[in-house]
């Protein structure tokens, strides 16, 4: 049975809703040396200074998928700035069903909206399932960086 999905954007004073997910996601400690306590104490500092935003995918009113994406300054122009994509997870239970797809649709169309400039993210080389995802999507693959794929993609013409 598949039930409609809901993407939303959390709003300020919301980011509780997604740490013990972001916990158990299993994706914290990657990126960041810190402990997870620290690590969410950086991402809620971040996200209550409008520096992170966090869109999640509700289905049956649990959520079933997050991307955590962060503000960067951009390297060719100094008014404009561009955004990573710190975290993307989908449950096991609800992949190869076109959420993430339908996620990355929804932030892409949000960031466009807001005349950010480009929007990048980091992958394991291995990760053939979520490289699949974005090459399908349009992102390229930019540089390399230990054993990790760097992809962009470009949020204006």
């Amino acid at each position: 049975m598949n039930t409609a999905n809901y993407f939303t954007e959390l709003k300020k004073g919301e980011f509780q809703i997604i740490e013990e997910l972001l916990i158990n996601s299993g994706l914290i400690g990657e990126e960041f040396v810190a402990v997870e306590s620290k690590t969410i104490s950086k991402l809620r500092n971040l996200f209550n200074r409008n520096r992170l935003k966090v869109f999640v995918c509700y289905q049956n009113n649990v959520i079933v998928s997050f991307c955590v994406i962060i503000v960067k300054s951009n390297l060719h122009v100094k008014t404009k700035y561009d955004w990573h994509i710190a975290y993307f997870y989908t449950n096991k239970s609800f992949r190869r069903q076109g959420i993430g797809y339908k996620m990355l649709t929804h932030v892409f169309n949000f960031l466009v909206k807001t005349k950010a400039g480009v929007l990048s993210l980091y992958t394991n080389v291995d990760n053939y399932p979520a490289i699949a995802l974005y090459l399908k999507f349009g992102f390229v693959e930019s540089k390399y960086l230990g054993n990790y794929n760097c992809y962009t993609i470009s949020l204006s013409d």
